[in-house]
């Protein structure tokens, strides 16, 4: 009796040389449209036929001259937000960053957080991430510069929130 693996060996051989891969870019928070008691979007990350075996989203918040802790002034705050649907249509919030106090100049975020990983993992090809940030004042648009590292046959879709 056959266990019938063979019709596998195929797709688990190719799953198996899967190398990650990088996709990079910037995001902004676009002050226009900032409500300051509520998030606003700022990524989507749409997955490819197939889904992806592993996915991380690095951000970074203290970019020079034009990131969020760069436009703040000092004891300025920012939350952000990661949000999953699993079927492509309700969102649950999974991972949330404490407040992060900023100090309006380069290289010197109070909390020493300067950016935040989001540590994804498997996802199906029906999933949608999202990321969503909170600041608590108006200054100025903000650049927050992203890494999306991936495992998968095909590149996710990725869309990026841009200040008018």
């Amino acid at each position: 009796m056959s266990l019938g693996l063979g019709r596998y060996k195929k797709l688990l051989n190719n799953w198996s040389r899967l190398k990650p891969a990088v996709l990079t870019g910037e995001c902004d928070i676009d002050i226009s449209e900032a409500v300051y008691t509520g998030f606003i979007e700022c990524l989507a990350v749409s997955m490819p036929a197939g889904g992806l075996t592993d996915l991380v989203i690095d951000l970074d918040f203290d970019q020079e001259t034009t990131g969020v802790n760069d436009v703040a002034t000092n004891a300025d705050t920012m939350q952000c937000i990661c949000k999953v649907a699993p079927d492509g249509a309700v969102y649950t919030g999974i991972e949330t960053t404490g407040a992060i106090t900023l100090t309006g100049t380069f290289g010197s975020i109070a909390t020493g957080v300067s950016g935040h990983r989001f540590k994804l993992g498997l996802m199906d090809e029906d999933a949608l991430v999202k990321i969503f940030v909170l600041v608590s004042a108006e200054r100025a648009d903000a650049a927050i510069p992203y890494r999306i590292t991936y495992t998968g046959l095909a590149a996710p879709t990725v869309t990026a929130v841009a200040a008018v």
